[in-house]
């Protein structure tokens, strides 16, 4: 079975998965805050736990020099965090601090090439901005963050399939040959690998 050190590929996928997770339950859970669609919704001990989460999948992101992926994930665990317990509207000089890290985090990100990673930044940072600086409808921010949690969602799914690709492939030219040739005609291929009459010891790969 074909098996490589898949570190460097799972620190990003399970980032974009957790900044998913995180937006897409955020998103909701304002919304349910303000239109209250359910009564018994567990949002925040869910947010705290997968945020805990985040921050360490952020620290192995940086360890592995992925570091505006790695800053974005763990800034927005840290939004999420500490944005249950602050009032909206009450938390303007933290909510300009999100949004000006953000900002920043944007532009690296557009400037070495991850547009996907600048615009999730740049609408969690505005979301931001206006559920901690502003006593507003909740609407307005679940949405900029349902918005960024789908583009996380299929950023990390598009990247998790990419890999599975490559990884096959990779498998498949090292391991997917199942002849052996000792010589121009000493060759056995499959079930011919278990004639008499092949004296090159074939085995399979598979």
């Amino acid at each position: 079975m074909f098996s490589e050190n898949r570190s460097d590929f799972a620190v990003p996928i399970t980032g974009f998965l957790i900044i998913a997770f995180i937006s897409l339950f955020y998103g909701i859970n304002a919304l349910n805050a303000e239109f209250e669609f359910f009564d018994d919704f567990m949002g925040t001990s869910i947010l705290m736990i997968v945020s805990l989460f985040g921050i360490i999948v952020s620290g192995f992101a940086l360890y592995k020099a992925y570091i505006v992926e790695g800053l974005s994930f763990g800034l927005l665990s840290i939004f999420a965090m500490v944005s249950e317990s602050i009032i909206p509207g009450y938390g303007m000089t933290l909510g300009i601090i999100f949004l000006v890290f953000f900002a920043v985090f944007a532009f690296m990100s557009y400037r070495g090439g991850l547009l996907d990673l600048a615009i999730i930044d740049a609408l969690l940072g505005i979301s931001a901005f206006i559920l901690l600086g502003f006593d507003v409808n909740l609407a307005v921010p679940a949405i900029l963050t349902l918005i960024a949690g789908a583009i996380a969602l299929y950023v990390s799914v598009c990247d998790w399939m990419f890999v599975q690709d490559i990884a096959d492939e990779y498998a498949e030219a090292m391991y997917g040959d199942d002849c052996c040739c000792c010589g121009d005609d000493d060759c056995c291929c499959d079930d011919d690998c278990d004639d008499d009459e092949c004296t090159c010891g074939c085995h399979h790969n598979d």
